[in-house]
């Protein structure tokens, strides 16, 4: 409870701090509009012909504007990198109770004392085993590899499989969905009207 009251506390002093820095709200009507005007121009070329018209007092009314917006976003960055940090230190404490737990109850073996569980695996072969072990430690306690962290682990081992055997899998991607005709697409065709015949059949029979 004391956790969470400190948290809300963080976030609203953070909320607050980020609204006291910029008294007096968004900026008029009229910087708004410049503003508006400025971002319908569809490139570069057309938005430094729209700004060459404009005299110097409605070209420093822009440049306000512009400070404000940036200013607001930066608080609003600054803000969630900070929500960020924590969120993190708060995971890793979370993976060092679970590797804690999992070298109470492994075997104690000299290769036990190096478990290290993390949610993904930190770069690198060695990183990638640190965490597969881990895992494959996971896997063998009373309840398994609990089901919200199922499809990470499994996309995370595709992944690390995909790069192993040195398969561009954005190549693939865009060479298997797209508009033209391949050469083996008759072919693949086939074999899933066959398919589904086959299960169209078996679902018959039963």
């Amino acid at each position: 409870c004391v956790g969470r009251h400190r948290e809300s506390v963080d976030s609203s002093t953070e909320a607050s701090a980020g609204s006291d820095a910029f008294p007096g709200g968004r900026g008029s009507s009229a910087e708004s509009r410049f503003l508006q005007e400025l971002q319908r121009r569809p490139n570069q070329l057309h938005q430094r012909t729209y700004l060459a018209q404009k005299d110097p007092s409605e070209l420093m009314t822009i440049i306000r504007e512009l400070n404000y917006r940036t200013c607001v976003q930066s608080s609003k960055l600054l803000r969630l990198l900070k929500q960020k940090d924590r969120l993190l230190h708060k995971v890793q404490k979370n993976c060092d109770i679970v590797t804690a737990c999992l070298q109470a109850v492994s075997q104690k073996r000299r290769v036990d004392t190096k478990l290290k569980f993390t949610l993904e695996p930190s770069l690198g072969q060695n990183g990638f085993q640190q965490w597969h072990d881990a895992l494959k430690a996971v896997a063998r306690l009373p309840t398994g590899i609990p089901k919200e962290w199922r499809r990470k682990v499994w996309l995370t081992l595709a992944d690390h499989y995909l790069r192993s055997i040195a398969i561009d899998w954005d190549k693939t991607m865009r060479f298997a969905f797209n508009d033209r005709s391949n050469p083996d697409d008759d072919s693949m065709g086939i074999q899933i009207v066959k398919v589904q015949v086959f299960w169209s059949t078996c679902l018959l029979i039963l």
